[in-house]
């Protein structure tokens, strides 16, 4: 059973409820940099950026969304308690590291705002102390679109926490492990290309993709997010090979290998910058910059702007640090080009790198550029709850899917009512208007004293003249010729 007092988990089992009778598939974890993540500790904020599905989902579905739910024995599992994880998110997320950029499957995307596993756990503990149930709880992922609500069946995967004790706020501490499925063995992809960079034009490219540990798949070669297809491949060796004539200017060049064994993970390499045509083309220019200027604050949409001269048409590919932010096409009249992200919290480095379509110019990419956004404090308290799953006051401020009750589905992009007692956030007063300033201050103030002399000169007339009339009246009583 689960403690919390420092007890450690019973070994991984394989999860009694299985098959589950909704799942229509398990779940991939990856960190912000596209490499996958089979364990954490219980208050990993989020416990991963990104979250895909093995299959392609609904037809017509195209947001995804994450829930943490908590076994019962003897129960379906559709009906569990359960609690929404990150807000509803669009899927394919081409702004996402590779390989996840280049999943067609649903993918929920999370942020350093949404819930900790030690969070959910403080209102949703599971206490079977039957292997097979202890220590294990199921991570989902729901699909719906914009028209259609959720349905009954969802992707799934199993953890198992080691409950090490409580932290200062009372929340649980330790690990967590993925137990189903069974966690994948990564791989790794490096790239090459010969010969090296700067190519003259019409030079055959031929780029080389090394995957260890060697395994039988395939190799796809990208440029940019264009698809090359798939290289000539040894399983042996782990060696892939592409030949290509790529046009003048810059590209930048992946290669994604796919394994056929389900127990190995597929990996991405880092982009290599290439160019081809730079030592004949007329030289251009490429600077990035970034508004709001940073420091940008915690989840803030931050839009990064390319300015290439001379102003030319092409393809400006925006970068942080060698994760692909997506690609934007270059205004021919004024240069720019521009995308907007949602960076996480810490220091990043934009870069952008612009392709002509006139190949009479060469390539070029800017420096980079350091950008910072600030975090924010993340709720540390929770209260018990009961029956089947609310949404907490912390999910409710990322606009969440409502939580459906014990045998009711979930609602994607859409905020609910709650029992929650997770501390909510009261609306501060209104501010007092500012003081009027500039011409238009001036002159309301230059009306307001000039209506006030005015007001005050007319009184006095009147005054002076009521006291002439009462002594004349006081005279002639005394002197009544």
């Amino acid at each position: 059973m689960l403690t919390v007092a420092g007890t450690a988990a019973v070994s991984a089992t394989t999860p009694l409820w299985e098959p589950d009778p909704n799942a229509l598939g398990t779940l991939t974890f990856y960190n912000a940099l596209g490499a996958p993540v089979t364990g954490g500790t219980l208050s990993d904020q989020p416990p991963a950026y990104y979250v895909a599905a093995s299959g392609p989902g609904r037809p017509g579905d195209s947001i995804a969304q994450l829930y943490l739910a908590t076994p019962r024995e003897g129960v379906n599992p559709q009906q569990w308690s359960k609690d929404v994880m990150s807000a509803a998110t669009d899927y394919p997320n081409p702004t996402a590291p590779a390989p996840v950029n280049g999943l067609a499957a649903p993918v929920a995307s999370t942020t350093k705002t949404d819930p900790t596993i030690a969070l959910y756990i403080a209102e949703f503990p599971n206490l079977i102390a039957k292997d097979g149930y202890a220590n294990l709880y199921e991570f989902r992922l729901y699909t719906s679109s914009p028209s259609k609500l959720a349905g009954v069946t969802y992707y799934r995967m199993v953890i198992q926490v080691d409950v090490l004790g409580k932290d200062k706020d009372g929340l649980v501490t330790g690990t967590w492990t993925v137990v189903y499925p069974e966690a994948k063995t990564a791989t790794a992809t490096t790239l090459t290309a010969s010969p090296a960079a700067p190519a003259a034009h019409g030079t055959a490219v031929t780029l080389t993709a090394t995957v260890t540990p060697a395994a039988a798949g395939n190799v796809h070669f990208f440029d940019g997010t264009a698809d090359l297809g798939a290289g000539t491949y040894d399983a042996g060796t782990g060696k892939a090979t592409l030949t290509t004539s790529p046009v003048d200017g810059a590209h930048s060049f992946t290669a994604r290998f796919t394994p056929d064994d389900p127990k190995l993970a597929g990996s991405a390499s880092a982009v290599l910058s290439y160019q081809v045509g730079a030592a004949t083309g007329t030289p251009t220019n490429t600077t990035v910059t970034a508004s709001p200027d940073g420091p940008a604050a915690h989840g803030a949409a931050v839009t990064l702007t390319a300015t290439v001269t001379p102003a030319l048409a092409g393809a400006v590919e925006f970068f942080d640090g060698t994760a692909n932010l997506g690609t934007a096409a270059a205004d021919p009249g004024t240069g720019k080009a521009t995308v907007t992200v949602h960076p996480a919290d810490g220091t990043h480095a934009f870069t952008a790198q612009f392709a002509p379509d006139d190949h009479a110019y060469a390539g070029s990419t800017s420096a980079a550029l350091s950008y910072t956004v600030e975090p924010v404090a993340a709720a540390t308290t929770a209260g018990a709850t009961t029956g089947p799953a609310t949404t907490p006051a912390a999910a409710a401020q990322r606009n969440p899917a409502a939580v459906p009750a014990a045998g009711q589905q979930p609602v994607a992009a859409s905020a609910s009512a709650s029992t929650s007692t997770r501390p909510s956030v009261s609306p501060s007063p209104p501010s007092p208007g500012p003081t009027p300033t500039g011409p238009v201050g001036g002159a309301l103030a230059l009306a307001s004293s000039t209506t006030n002399v005015a007001l005050l000169a007319g009184m006095s007339t009147i005054l002076v003249a009521v006291v002439a009339t009462v002594l004349a009246l006081l005279r002639r009583r005394r002197d009544p010729r």
